[in-house]
């Protein structure tokens, strides 16, 4: 069931939970106030699967990056990438 949520508060509360267990990474944010109409839950997967893999996949003491402007959201790391995607 759909319902309005305040992503920005959503990602808040579970950068706060990605933060207590990676303290060896630093997290910058620059969110904007945005509400949208979106099942909580599967919009809680996405951006915990986003967070979690830019923690485990992140150098030693790097950063994560979260920015929510014009609608849009970006989680970006310090990590090597990927390489060699077809």
């Amino acid at each position: 069931t759909f319902e309005t949520v305040a992503l920005n508060m959503l990602l808040k509360e579970r950068i706060t939970y990605f933060q207590s267990l990676y303290s060896n990474l630093k997290f910058q944010t620059q969110v904007q106030t945005l509400s949208l109409s979106t099942q909580k839950d599967s919009m809680q997967r996405v951006i915990d699967n986003l967070l979690s893999n830019a923690c485990k996949y992140n150098r030693p003491n790097g950063t994560v990056t979260i920015t929510l402007s014009d609608h849009e959201l970006i989680i970006a790391d310090t990590g090597y990438g990927i390489k060699n995607v077809d």
